[in-house]
């Protein structure tokens, strides 16, 4: 008995998919990442119209983060690179927020619950910066940029 397989389309990815034998209105394709957004927006669908689980998941959240006190702080320290990323992004959305902001502009101490200072690095022979795009959706791109300080001082004596 041969049963022809229906090829169905993925909500996450829109690519085709055969579905499993064992779950014939499957909607999501076997894809890990495909599978994880399902998941989150299930969650929040749920975290939304289900009081109980909603306040279950803050119970966990918070018990959780009672058992955890430092994992932020050590998360810090063993992620520089994500520190640098995530304090370039806030900015971006800081300034997202003061352009929306026009008519009654925000103080930057009143911007984010918490600000770290950084100290600027001083560039010698070469320097890293982040490219952080505005408009889409995409990670910061880091960049090296490297100093040649024969033709620097070459351009120092034209000026």
């Amino acid at each position: 008995m041969c049963v022809e397989e229906k090829a169905n389309v993925c909500e996450i990815c829109r690519e085709g998919f055969v579905h499993s034998v064992r779950h014939p209105k499957q909607k999501i394709c076997f894809n890990k990442y495909c599978k994880k957004a399902h998941k989150a927006k299930w969650q929040k669908a749920r975290m939304e119209n289900d009081i109980d689980y909603f306040q279950n998941q803050k119970q966990a959240n918070e018990n959780w983060r009672k058992n955890n006190p430092d994992y932020s702080k050590t998360y810090r320290e063993n992620h520089p690179k994500s520190v640098l990323r995530n304090q370039l992004t806030q900015k971006i959305r800081n300034l997202k927020r003061v352009t929306a902001q026009r008519k009654h502009p925000v103080k930057n101490n009143e911007m984010i619950a918490r600000m770290d200072l950084v100290k600027p690095a001083p560039i010698g022979d070469g320097a890293e910066f982040w490219l952080v795009p505005v408009t889409a959706k995409m990670d910061p791109v880091k960049v090296l940029f490297l100093i040649n300080t024969r033709l620097a001082s070459q351009n120092q004596q034209f000026r």
